[in-house]
């Protein structure tokens, strides 16, 4: 017989067969009668079990139905026949028939019952049973009470005592006997336990008064029982029937509850399984990779331990029955997601999904942070919108999944993760729908899968202790050489906030990324002792040079710093009232809100040193809906007063006769109430505990840095410069900040002048000649000018040199504030910052600290760059006529320049832009700085590396 025969067990009876150990891969069991049958052990990879039947043999159904019936007629015997018994012995010794006996026994079962129900209902079983058998002890002296006697008390107390341990264990006894009879044969089963206790607590009740009335004769040596004891036993029969049958109903109930996973009654389902596992079908320790449960029936079946790699449960059946310790389905929530594939909306934070088939599973907007992926199949799920934040998805199955609007914050894969097909048109790259990918518009097909496998095809490089530049790029080739010219090629440098430095190495995809990992450090290592040698022979009395050298390890940027600050020192003569000034931050920290609602603000101060000097986490900002309307109509007035040419296409949006005055006249008004609004804003009692303190930490002669930190539009859109707050400190300016930001690490060569790309756009009506003018004139300046570039071109240029400044001056637009913003760099071409994002990144890599866009509408450029981390941006707020734009570079290139600090030049330049607004109204309000606050503040000479 073939070996694909003898696999062949489809439709087959195997019932009680044994299969122990053996190994059968890829095995067809389709609708097999597998009831009984033991895998245990075995080799089931790509087995086959759509539709089959697992669980307990007809035989060993038989045997428990049996068990069950005479536990029932047992349980239903003793328990009454205890009640009634004890009633007799113990129970009253001389109640007259006044106290009515019989009722108030009745009605103390009652209340013990109440209580027992309310506090199950409540508490669980656990906790009901306890609060019964103090209650029971209470009641029981309340009832003896009644008799007037010591000995009466205390026979209730025994009596109702006893009573209520019986119940208890009762209860217990019913609560397991009549979950296993439904989990065995369901309602029929059921059907012969009530019957069993029913027929046993009948015997019982007969037994308990003839052998309680026989044993009373013989206690009190007469043959009349007395009238009160008689009444006793009625009542303790009457007791005795009443609990027997409510403790069925809550034993039904309790069943119930425990067969549909009610938590409180977790015990419960445990034992039974164990017990239903006696005869069951056995899965433990067996290997399951790959295996298909569709359709089965899986209830006491023994799964514990299994391997369970992308088996396939999809509608199984009774699973919720079966044995599944130490395996993902464990966990209730697992276990349903697993066998429905419907999760949408749910919470599994923290969940083990590892190597779950949940091939077409509904999981859109479920929250799968910190959950654990690895291994899993998610071919064609939809995990739109879904919070794959931490994620461990490492060899995970993603082929054709629906991934639009998910969130995948630092979720880690590697190049076993298949993304191929993923369909996707955007992501978000941190939690609460921040920092959309792309940051407008849609993936195109494939660019998903394009852009997140080339962040795989890398190899991370640590270094704790600084870079060491020649060391770097001698280990760098010995790695190719010794594998045949690989290609390998730096993506990217950054520095994390601990001082590590991270270097990130493209290779390919097919590479031992391990090995070459561990070949780079070896050859790193190697060549800083050489290089560390040599330099010891070589200055061996020159102690001060070889600690200059120690110092280069560090990191390259800091030593460059260092360099050039010696120069500053050495050839500036700067006026010793400015070292002598204070230089502060201030760091507004707005919050989620709008202004409808109001925001929360944190406060923090503190010194250029970063030492911070005091946090206020308190404040607020009160709802202020009319700012937003006050600032469209001046945003509306001021388009439509300037006649000057812009650096950006406004459309026309009307003709009309209004004289050019009118537009002037209103664009002041609607600026005088915008600016008044505003300064009652932050002027109102619930934002002056966040002034009072600015006011107590910060003095008129300091520098000051104010960092606005929100990425609400419309704060953004405010004139913050406007603040009275800011007429005290003629030394401070405003500038704008996300809340998420990182510090960059970029490696420069060595150049004594600021290395400047300045690209001049397209000029179609606007004079570019006098910017060009002014930026050649700069001193220790080496400028590079693009003149209406192609594309190609501007790419080149940005990858092949090391810039310390971007420069732009031609026509710009955006969208939106956070939609994104274009530049024409010439007639026939616009660009966004997403089209240029590698190119930028980069040169940011490189030593790129200063983007300058002297053009039109610049928020939504600005916010597209702080999405790459650069340290300074320079924007204009709206449309700028052209004068006003060449008189901002003209003096601020003069003031920056000659040694002031970006913040000083930057607000010196806007405030004398004045001058020019009985022509161009608000030209002061125009330009706005952006700042990454990881980096320190900029000044002329951080340009010149030498």
């Amino acid at each position: 017989m073939s070996s694909t025969t003898q696999l062949n067990f489809s439709g087959k009876n195997l019932q009680g067969r044994s299969f122990r150990g053996q190994t059968l891969i890829g095995a067809d069991f389709s609708n097999a009668d597998i009831r009984g049958t033991d895998f245990t052990d075995a080799i089931l990879v790509d087995a086959n079990f759509n539709h089959a039947k697992a669980g307990l043999t007809v035989r060993h159904r038989f045997f428990w139905m049996a068990i069950v019936v005479l536990l029932s007629l047992l349980l239903g015997f003793a328990t009454v026949f205890g009640l009634v018994f004890s009633g007799y012995l113990l129970f009253p010794f001389s109640l007259t028939p006044r106290h009515s006996p019989n009722i108030l026994a009745a009605g103390i079962v009652l209340i013990l019952f109440t209580l027992f129900v309310f506090s199950i209902v409540r508490r669980g079983l656990q906790t009901a049973l306890s609060i019964l058998f103090l209650m029971g002890i209470l009641l029981g002296a309340v009832l003896g009470g009644l008799t007037g006697t010591i000995a009466g008390v205390a026979s209730g107390i025994v009596a109702v005592t006893i009573t209520v341990i019986l119940a208890t264990a009762a209860t217990i006894a019913m609560v397991i006997l009549m979950t296993l009879a439904i989990t065995i044969a369901q309602k029929l089963a059921a059907l012969l336990f009530i019957a069993g206790t029913i027929m046993g607590s009948l015997i019982g009740a007969t037994a308990g008064v003839s052998i309680g009335a026989t044993v009373v004769t013989v206690i009190a040596r007469t043959a009349t029982i007395p009238s009160t004891r008689i009444g006793a036993i009625a009542g303790a029969q009457l007791a005795a029937a009443t609990g027997t049958t409510l403790g069925i109903a809550i034993a039904a109930w309790i069943a119930h509850r425990v067969l549909i996973g009610d938590s409180r009654f977790t015990w419960v389902k445990t034992l039974i399984t164990k017990i239903t596992m006696l005869g069951g079908t056995s899965f433990r320790n067996a290997d399951l990779t790959n295996a298909t449960f569709a359709y089965a029936i899986l209830k006491s079946t023994d799964l514990s331990n299994s391997t369970l790699t992308r088996t396939n449960f999809h509608n199984s059946r009774g699973i919720d029955q079966a044995r599944t310790d130490q395996t993902i389905l464990s966990h209730a929530a697992v276990q349903a997601l697993v066998v429905t594939h419907r999760g949408a909306q749910q919470s599994y934070v923290g969940q083990n999904l590892k190597g779950a088939n949940l091939i077409g599973a509904d999981l859109r907007g479920a929250d799968l942070t910190d959950a654990d992926l690895n291994g899993a199949t998610l071919e064609e799920a939809w995990l739109e919108e879904a919070n794959l934040t931490k994620t461990q998805a490492i060899g995970a199955n993603f082929q054709g999944a629906h991934l639009t609007g998910a969130c995948i914050e630092a979720w880690n894969i590697d190049s076993a993760t298949q993304l191929q097909g993923v369909i996707c048109d955007y992501i978000y790259l941190r939690n609460s729908q921040q920092e959309r990918r792309p940051s407008s518009g849609s993936f195109a097909p494939g660019d998903f899968t394009e852009l997140f496998e080339e962040v795989i095809q890398t190899i991370d490089l640590l270094f704790r202790n600084g870079i060491d530049q020649r060391a770097f790029n001698y280990s760098l080739h010995q790695l190719q050489i010794e594998n045949e010219g690989m290609a390998l090629a730096v993506r990217s440098l950054e520095r994390k906030s601990n001082g590590v430095v991270v270097v990130r190495v493209d290779v390919p995809a097919e590479s031992n990324k391990t090995q070459l990992h561990a070949g780079f450090l070896h050859h790193y290592d190697l060549a800083v002792r050489a290089i560390e040698e040599k330099y010891q022979a070589q200055l061996q009395a020159k102690d001060e040079q070889i600690i200059l050298y120690q110092q280069q390890q560090a990191d390259w940027k800091a030593v460059l710093a260092m360099l050039a600050n010696q120069k500053q020192i050495a050839n500036q003569q700067t006026p010793k009232a400015e070292q002598q000034k204070h230089r502060k931050w201030v760091c507004l920290h707005i919050g989620v809100g709008n202004l409808c609602t109001g925001f929360p603000v944190t406060l923090q101060i503190g010194n250029e040193m970063q030492s911070r000097l005091m946090q206020y986490t308190k404040g607020w900002l009160a709802a202020a809906p009319e700012l937003s309307t006050l600032y469209e109509q001046w945003q509306s007035a001021y388009r439509k007063c300037l006649k000057a040419n812009f650096r950006l296409d406004i459309p026309d949006t009307q003709i009309t006769n209004i004289s050019h005055h009118d537009f002037f006249l209103e664009c002041n008004q609607a600026a005088s109430h915008l600016e008044k609004q505003l300064n009652d804003w932050l002027n109102d009692p619930d934002f002056r505990p966040i002034k009072d303190r600015m006011l107590e930490q910060l003095a008129p002669s300091d520098s000051i840095r104010i960092l606005l930190q929100t990425d609400n539009p419309q704060l953004r859109r405010l004139p913050f410069q406007l603040w009275d707050f800011c007429d005290r400190y003629p030394l401070a300016e405003i500038a704008l900040s996300a809340p998420d930001y990182e510090q960059t690490a970029s490696l420069r060569p060595p150049n004594p002048k600021a290395k400047i790309l300045a690209i001049l756009g397209d000029s179609t009506g606007i004079d570019l000649q006098s910017d060009q003018a002014v930026l050649a004139q700069l001193p220790n300046a080496d400028v590079t000018f693009l003149v209406e570039p192609q594309r190609q071109e501007l790419n080149d240029q940005l990858w092949k040199q090391s810039w310390d400044m971007l420069f732009f001056a031609g026509h710009s637009f955006s969208q939106s504030d956070t939609a994104g913003g274009y530049i024409r760099i010439n007639p026939h071409e616009s660009l966004t910052i997403a089209q240029l994002k590698h190119a930028l990144r980069q040169a940011i890599a490189q030593g790129l600290k200063l983007a300058m866009f002297n053009s039109c509408d610049g928020f939504g450029l600005a916010h597209q760059l702080s999405d790459l981390h650069i340290p300074q941006t320079i924007v204009m707020r709206e449309p700028v006529p052209d004068r006003v734009a060449q008189e901002f570079l003209k003096n601020f290139l003069m003031g920056f320049s000659q040694g002031k600090s970006l913040y000083q030049a930057v607000r010196e330049s806007r405030e004398k832009l004045q001058g020019l607004e009985d022509h161009f109204p608000c030209a002061t309000w125009l330009p706005v700085i952006f700042q990454n606050p990881a980096e320190p503040p900029l000044n002329w000479h951080d340009l010149q590396k030498v």
